[in-house]
């Protein structure tokens, strides 16, 4: 009952936990499911018609043939929690084929999204941030002492041992971003913007003609009306937009 109260609206998961039991259970809690599917023949969809499981369904799906997309395709599929759910009980979800960049067992991996408003990238994207769940739980489990440090059977010890590792993490992740994130150095950016301002594009021009009209006078070689046809010369061969802002040097 706890669980309906927290502000969530997607639960992500991996490949171990996205079945279809677990699903609907979700959805009856009001949120939507984002997670990795497990490529069998044991787990069966809706898909046009017919229960087919996953490698079926891909096989029928069209195939986006560009490499560089990171997605291959989709299908609207159907989720059923038992096997004698009725019609109004199967929860409507997308498979979302993308190509398996590692490629160790298989060329493809399905994501599987029962939010069908959202664009399959979207679906995508909001996956991706599961590994930087990942990453936090290995730190604290690893290097926090993440259930090492607290043994015992109260509940209320528990998430307070747990919120405690929590904080030392939050400690470290704030550290970590003054010290290295440039986007926390507050009104310094601002101040070094103003102690070197650009120079507008026009008057960089000028400087640069300014520049060498010093260099060809203080020539021996040259004259002044020999350094003057050059400087003639190169502002006629100058944009007719560039001359007229820089008709004066001329």
């Amino acid at each position: 009952k706890q669980v309906r109260k927290i502000p969530a609206k997607y639960v992500l998961f991996d490949s171990w936990y996205t079945m279809p039991k677990m699903v609907a259970a979700i959805k009856d809690m009001d949120r939507d499911v984002i997670g990795m599917v497990r490529v069998t023949e044991m787990i069966h969809y809706g898909f046009n018609g017919k229960w087919r499981n996953i490698k079926d369904i891909y096989s029928r799906i069209d195939k986006n043939k560009d490499p560089l997309n990171p997605i291959i395709g989709s299908a609207n599929i159907s989720v059923r929690a038992k096997r004698n759910s009725s019609c109004d009980e199967w929860i409507k979800a997308r498979l979302i084929f993308v190509r398996n960049t590692n490629r160790k067992n298989k060329a493809w991996l399905a994501i599987l999204c029962t939010d069908t408003k959202i664009s399959n990238e979207e679906a995508v994207r909001i996956y991706g941030k599961r590994w930087d769940i990942e990453v936090f739980f290995k730190m604290c489990k690893s290097y926090l002492a993440l259930g090492k440090e607290s043994q015992g059977r109260s509940y209320d010890a528990q998430v307070a041992a747990t919120s405690i590792v929590f904080l030392r993490y939050m400690m470290i992740a704030e550290s970590v971003r003054i010290a290295h994130d440039e986007k926390t150095w507050g009104e310094i950016f601002f101040l070094f913007c103003d102690e070197v301002k650009d120079i507008e594009y026009v008057n960089a021009v000028r400087l640069l003609i300014n520049t060498m009209i010093d260099v060809l006078r203080q020539s021996p070689v040259l004259t002044d009306s020999q350094a003057q046809q050059l400087i003639d010369r190169f502002m006629d061969a100058l944009p007719l937009s560039l001359k007229e802002h820089l008709q004066l040097i001329a």
